[in-house]
């Protein structure tokens, strides 16, 4: 039954190439009566079985995915190369990356294939960057943690550091993308890496004072989204690394390109709250 709902998600979610890499001639086992009696799937007008709803899809294809990246050599290198450049980049797959992520909580990959990951993720380059970017931004916490520890793993320790300080378009590490969204996990996660591979330099002034290209802190975005649990978390990392002057002058009062300090987009925003309790 579940290996039939996955044969089906693949053939509904991607084209006939792309669902051949994982098929291997798999055949239905159940007829279509039979598939329609479980109760998620059903007949079209042009009598093909189809799911009630997309979602059904996007999380049998996701379980499916989640066996293949942690059963080790049995998994091809084009299924492999399919799912980090195409599942976890792709915008129409972000449902699938979600249930991906909360799949691999509970599975477990080996240390060789960690190494393994971690070998081709520093081939990737700019799309690694992406991946990063994108999992800081959607909460996929668990993908954060692979990516990261299987870069560890293979000891491509410059491709981690060079990662955790990458920017995008809008001058934004993934650990900036994280404070914005409020993604804690994440941001916990990236933390945890960053204490053990940048120095207290690059920490200070490329993730805790950094600015984007507006000169908004990652203090003034969380005050500007009411994110508390971030703030809190973030002034508990500042009170750790910077000098007292540094926190009054660069953290707490600094100003964005139009003079606005992190108090005045609270309160701008209507983030009585934060305002509140940080007064």
């Amino acid at each position: 039954m579940k290996e039939d709902h996955q044969l089906l998600a693949l053939q509904m979610l991607f084209t006939e190439e792309q669902a051949a890499l994982f098929l291997n001639g798999s055949q239905y086992t159940l007829s279509v009566e039979e598939l329609t009696k479980i109760g998620i799937v059903q007949v079209s007008h042009d009598g093909k079985p189809q799911f009630i709803h997309r979602t059904f899809a996007e999380y049998c294809v996701a379980d499916c995915l989640v066996n293949r990246l942690t059963e080790g050599n049995n998994a091809s290198n084009l299924v492999q190369t399919f799912i980090m450049k195409d599942i976890f980049q792709n915008e129409q797959h972000q449902v699938i990356r979600a249930f991906i992520d909360g799949l691999l909580s509970s599975s477990k990959i080996s240390k060789e294939m960690l190494e393994h990951y971690g070998k081709q993720f520093h081939f990737l380059g700019k799309c690694a960057e992406l991946m990063l970017h994108r999992a800081a931004e959607e909460g996929n916490g668990n993908f954060v943690a692979i990516l990261l520890e299987s870069l560890h793993a293979s000891e491509n320790t410059d491709t981690m550091r060079q990662l955790l300080l990458a920017k995008d378009k809008e001058r934004k590490s993934a650990y900036f993308v994280a404070t914005e969204r409020g993604n804690i996990q994440v941001l916990k996660k990236l933390w945890e890496f960053a204490n053990e591979k940048l120095s207290t330099e690059e920490i200070n002034n490329k993730l805790l004072l950094d600015t984007d290209k507006e000169g908004m802190t990652g203090w003034h975005r969380a005050a500007c989204e009411g994110k508390l649990e971030t703030l809190l978390q973030l002034w508990e990392w500042a009170t750790e690394k910077l000098k007292t002057e540094e926190i009054n002058k660069k953290f707490l009062l600094v100003t964005d390109n139009e003079g606005m300090t992190a108090w005045h987009r609270a309160a701008y925003k209507g983030k009585l709250r934060y305002t509140a309790e940080n007064i």
